[in-house]
C-alpha cells in the first residue's frame, strides 16, 4: 500500500480496520455493513484483519474518461467499498471518497464505479458456508486517465 493512500485512509479514519484481528473494536458500521443483509439476504463480514481474502477471479480496468488535448492530465485517489455476494459477485459499490483531481474531471467516479461493478471473486468461505462480505477499495488516478 503506498504512503499516499495509507495517509487517506488514516484521514478518512479507516486505517485502523486493516489491520484489526476481529472481534476487536471497530469502527462504526459503513454503508455496506449496514445496508448489505437488505442486498443480498445476510449480512456480510467486514473483510479486512486475519480474514484470508478470497482471490479476485475477474479484475476490470476503469475506462477513465479522457481530456482534452493541451489539458493538464488529471489525478487524485477514489476510495469505495463494495459489497460481494456469496457467489463473488459485486452488488454495489459506495463511493467513499471522490478523487479531487486537478483539473476537474467529471466521469472519473463513474468509471471506476462501473469497472468495480465487474470483479468477481472466489467465494467467502466460512465454517463450510459461503459469505458475503464487503471490501475497500482504492484508485490512484495518475494522470493520462491511468490508475
Amino acid at each position: 500500500m503506498s504512503l499516499a493512500v495509507l495517509a487517506v485512509l488514516i484521514w478518512l479514519g479507516l486505517a485502523g480496520s486493516l489491520d484489526q484481528a476481529p472481534g476487536a473494536s471497530t469502527p462504526p458500521a459503513s454503508e455496506c455493513m449496514q445496508q448489505g443483509a437488505k442486498l443480498v439476504g445476510s449480512r456480510p463480514i467486514q473483510a479486512r484483519g486475519k480474514l484470508n481474502l478470497p482471490k479476485k477471479r475477474k479484475h476490470v480496468e476503469p475506462l477513465i474518461p479522457s481530456v482534452p488535448p493541451g489539458t493538464p492530465a488529471a489525478s487524485g485517489v477514489w476510495i469505495g467499498e463494495a459489497l460481494v455476494d456469496t457467489k463473488g459477485r459485486i452488488v454495489h459499490v459506495w463511493t467513499l471518497r471522490e478523487p479531487m483531481p486537478t483539473p476537474a474531471s467529471p466521469g472519473v467516479s463513474e468509471a471506476i464505479v462501473a469497472a468495480v461493478q465487474q470483479w468477481e471473486y472466489e467465494p467467502l468461505v466460512i465454517e463450510k458456508t459461503p459469505r458475503p462480505f464487503c471490501k475497500i477499495v482504492t484508485f490512484t488516478i495518475r494522470g493520462e486517465g491511468g490508475h
